[in-house]
């Protein structure tokens, strides 16, 4: 993932990271040299920046609710502005497998609609989805029929032989 984030930086673009726990996307982050967030840390954002966009320029939401919640809308996009998802935008997702149909439903509404690249990784015989929904099998299943799906056979982590035989065994 390190190597990817670094040749999507050097092309121009804007690579952030997530993960459904706090300890994972941290471990990305910092193996990766890029922002990562929980999941539900990046949704709560876009979902707040989307809700601050579409307000803060509808005269109807200062009929019907005023100017100081204007003006909360207009901090709200000043203070998420540089987390919003471009077409220059890749967003990676680590431990992909363990995310929900829901979760997931949410980042790829937020990133079509902004025109971002999502890089799912995870591996699908090792957890399952926290939340309902197994859609990381699926989609691994859809990329594989349509030659799209990118295995590692190299194990980077693990740096001691049997460690690297263990994973295998997996």
């Amino acid at each position: 993932m390190k190597a990817t984030a670094a040749l999507y930086k050097e092309a121009g673009y804007n690579v952030i990271g997530t993960s459904l726990s706090a300890l994972a996307a941290e471990n990305l982050g910092n193996e990766t040299s890029i922002t990562s967030q929980t999941v539900a840390s990046w949704l709560s954002s876009w979902d707040r920046l989307a809700e601050a966009e579409e307000k803060f320029l509808a005269f109807d939401a200062v009929v019907n609710e005023g100017f100081l919640k204007q003006l909360d809308w207009y901090n709200d996009l000043v203070r998420l502005k540089d987390l919003k998802l471009t077409a220059k935008s890749v967003l990676m997702v680590d431990e992909a497998g363990m995310i929900g149909t829901e979760s997931w439903h949410r980042l790829l509404t937020h990133a079509t609609k902004a025109g971002a690249k999502v890089i799912a990784v995870g591996d699908d015989h090792q957890y399952k989805a926290i939340e309902a929904g197994d859609f990381f099998r699926e989609m691994t299943e859809k990329a594989t029929k349509q030659n799209r799906l990118f295995t590692l056979t190299t194990i980077w982590r693990q740096r001691v032989d049997w460690m690297r035989q263990a994973v295998w065994l997996n």
